[in-house]
């Protein structure tokens, strides 16, 4: 369970309470523990990104730095809490979705049914197959509280967790899915970048030749461990990795030591407000690991700690970073980004680069992962195809024959891979096999040749740290709080404008009798004699619960004051407008050094 991003302070909140206790799933037994959690949870932000703190902390000063790291990791919490409080008000308003549908199917009114009561609770049936009574007939959302122990555990194990774009569709529409998969993509290439250029510097000054040679080397290999499909197979390079971060961390903290190079006293740089936006956009891209937050909590033993964990997890990420960005400052008189290349020239330092190099080169590919997954559904709208209905249409059938008795064919061999290309699209499944190997090999061509033309590690970790991490972590999860949750607090009801699947969601909140808003004078409305179609289905599924049995009472719409309005909206606004304006700054420096560098 997550709680209440802020603490209540009102009497009047108490409706807004029962409802923002959130979407509470059965926990499952083979979870990860509260220590995996935790670690799990520091992972998505520990990377390469750390290697540019100590650079950054010499040129901004250690005072300025390490104030707006503190602020920045809050801000990026903060964040965190907003976007899984939409996960968990997106899960919740699904789940009574799906118990209103199957307690109106088998109501004594329906065809489906010729017995029973809501109040009894009957056992769930499938909503897949229930036509009669599907999402169109049954509203996402209704006037009425629902009591949430009319929900089974059918109910909620039938909703799936929400991904970080259906968290922006669900808030925006289409708009705010693409906002999200474009950030991804920019993101994760920008990573991709970072690691070029860290690879191929790193084995320039270890083995020799040119760094631009080092990166024609390592693209025919790069492009083809693109083309992997299943991650899993690299999970064990994956965890290579991460014992080699911790490696090279007390390895650089020896080396400074040894080097007896440190900063003097007087020469320490304190704050320098002109290097605000690097610190920033450096900053940010450290600390983005927002999209991964979901996945992990949804795999918790106990998802009732997720708060205090993630918090445990932020403070000891806040901490690291900040221990190792003065250190690595102080310890070496003339820091440079990333900090591996300060250290002296032995085998101890080239081991480092080596074994740092070799297990980036394997996250590389991870990294390509989202934006391959990109491409996929970009190739997929071009041929016509959707693989996740066609394969639902493939169960459906499969489900259909099983309960009829019939002998399946050697076409339909329940045990097929249903996520094959070569099960679902038989006849393009070569043509799409070589679209999506192409888009692969030319997004590993495109960071590579931006990866020669910009080799300056700094400033193209602070150009996407700018850019596109800042939104991830910042302002996206605060306008679709603002969006998707901000009802609750005000008005004490779940209502967000669409769909994860991005159709709008009718509000049944808007029409009244005499003509107001049930959500506040100020909010959306339409009259009551514009309300028709949408109103007229909803409202029928009303008749139909009040003609069985009164389950549900009218919902009591709060009118908030100006001072909740304020406590609970002005904050998140703040955030994403700050945001938004420290990312132009941030992204404008970047381009303009980067041209600068490329001029020279």
């Amino acid at each position: 369970m997550t709680g209440n991003l802020c603490e209540e302070t009102a009497e009047s909140l108490s409706a807004a309470q029962h409802l923002t206790m959130g979407y509470v799933g059965p926990a499952s037994a083979e979870g990860s523990g509260s220590f995996s959690t935790v670690q799990n949870l520091i992972k998505p932000f520990v990377g390469a990104g750390i290697l540019a703190l100590p650079k950054v902390w010499s040129d901004g000063g250690i005072l300025l730095s390490s104030g707006l790291l503190l602020v920045l990791a809050y801000v990026a919490l903060w964040a965190i809490f907003c976007l899984v409080q939409c996960s968990d008000d997106m899960m919740l308003a699904e789940a009574r979705r799906n118990a209103r549908q199957r307690l109106a199917a088998q109501s004594p009114s329906s065809p489906s049914s010729s017995s029973g009561s809501l109040s009894s609770a009957p056992a769930p049936t499938s909503y897949a197959s229930n036509d009669e009574f599907s999402a169109a007939v049954v509203p996402l959302f209704d006037a009425n509280v629902f009591d949430d122990s009319l929900i089974s555990a059918a109910d909620r194990a039938a909703v799936p967790l929400p991904t970080f774009t259906e968290v922006g569709r669900a808030a925006f529409g289409y708009w705010g899915a693409f906002a999200v998969d474009v950030s991804i993509l920019i993101t994760q290439m920008g990573a991709c970048i970072a690691y070029i250029v860290f690879m191929s510097k790193n084995f320039s000054q270890v083995i020799g030749l040119a760094a631009p040679i080092w990166v024609g080397i390592m693209f025919i290999p790069l492009a083809l461990l693109s083309t992997i499909r299943k991650m899993e197979k690299l999970a064990p390079f994956s965890a290579m990795g991460n014992i080699v971060y911790i490696f090279t961390i007390i390895v650089i903290m020896i080396q400074g030591v040894r080097a007896n190079n440190m900063v003097p006293r007087d020469d320490i740089v304190w704050s320098d407000f002109s290097f605000l936006p690097l610190i920033f956009g450096t900053v940010s891209f450290a600390l983005e690991g927002i999209a991964l937050i979901l996945p992990i909590k949804n795999r918790m033993k106990q998802p009732a700690d997720f708060r205090k964990l993630m918090v445990i997890a932020m403070i000891v990420v806040t901490l690291l970073y900040l221990g190792f960005s003065i250190f690595g400052y102080v310890l070496f008189r003339d820091v440079k980004s990333p900090i591996i290349s300060s250290l002296p020239d032995d085998w101890l330092t080239d081991t480092v680069k080596i074994s740092l190099s070799i297990a980036i080169f394997f996250t590389f590919v991870l990294q390509t992962f989202p934006a391959a997954l990109f491409f996929d559904e970009v190739i997929d709208a071009k041929l016509g195809i959707s693989m996740a209905e066609l394969k639902a249409a493939k169960i459906r059938e499969r489900e259909m024959l099983t309960a009829s008795g019939a002998v399946l064919g050697s076409d339909d061999n329940p045990a097929d891979d249903l996520d094959s290309p070569e099960v679902l699209v038989p006849h393009l499944a070569g043509r799409r096999f070589a679209l999506q190997n192409m888009a692969r090999f030319l997004f590993v061509a495109f960071v590579c040749i931006v990866g020669i033309i910009f080799p300056d590690f700094k400033l193209i970790v602070s150009l996407f740290g700018s850019l596109s991490n800042a939104m991830l972590a910042y302002v996206f999860p605060a306008l679709f709080w603002i969006k998707i949750c901000s009802s609750v607090p005000l008005y004490g009801v779940i209502y967000f404008p669409f769909s994860r699947t991005g159709e709008p969601a009718h509000n049944p909140f808007l029409p009244a009798d005499d003509g107001e808003t049930l959500l506040g004078e100020e909010g959306d409305s339409e009259s009551a004699s514009g309300v028709s179609a949408r109103a007229a289905a909803h409202n029928k599924h009303r008749q139909i619960n009040a003609e069985d049995v009164q389950v549900e009472k009218p919902v009591a719409v709060m009118s908030p004051t100006t001072a909740q309005k304020a406590k609970w909206i002005v904050f998140p606004i703040v955030v994403a407008v700050l945001g938004i304006i420290a990312s132009i700054i941030g992204v404008t420096d970047a381009i303009r050094d980067l041209v600068k560098e490329f001029s020279s």
